[in-house]
């Protein structure tokens, strides 16, 4: 059945910082509302290649997907490189950002979050700042009953 790849989604910022109380009220800040714009964006530059992934998903019909997640952040961001630190590594979330990345997945191809039925997610490093980046695989699952794992 195959596979689809989106790569160079940008990162979804984490989701402490994607809504902000006001008058009473959450709304979505300025980080959440900037990454829906590049969103939008990719949708628009993208567009021919997201019709081909469109019309792959649309193949698969109603079925259980999975999808793998992998945020690529620089890793002077993941890494810490004082000896004085109390841990190898930085706090620099990716599991807080599952969400809003299955939602944008979904937004660009059309199809329901509901869908999903295995989720991984990996925080990988790259050298140059410039390639930090979401890359996103979406592939047909088998759904699991709780006879089949215990």
């Amino acid at each position: 059945m195959g596979m689809i790849e989106i790569r160079r989604l940008p990162i979804p910022p984490s989701i402490n910082k994607q809504l902000v109380f006001n008058r009473g009220r959450f709304v979505k800040g300025n980080a959440a509302r900037l990454f829906d714009n590049l969103i939008d964006r990719h949708s628009l530059i993208f567009f021919k290649s997201l019709n081909f992934d469109r019309a792959v998903l649309q193949s698969w019909g109603e079925c259980e997907l999975e999808i793998e997640l992998f945020f690529v952040f620089h890793k002077d961001r993941v890494i810490s490189k004082t000896k004085q630190a109390k841990s190898k590594y930085k706090s620099i979330d990716s599991n807080n950002r599952i969400k809003s990345a299955i939602d944008a997945v979904a937004k660009l191809l059309g199809f329901d979050d509901k869908m999903i039925f295995k989720e991984t997610s990996h925080k990988v490093t790259c050298e140059d700042i410039k390639d930090e980046q979401l890359i996103v695989r979406l592939r047909p699952c088998q759904k699991i009953t709780l006879k089949e794992i215990q």
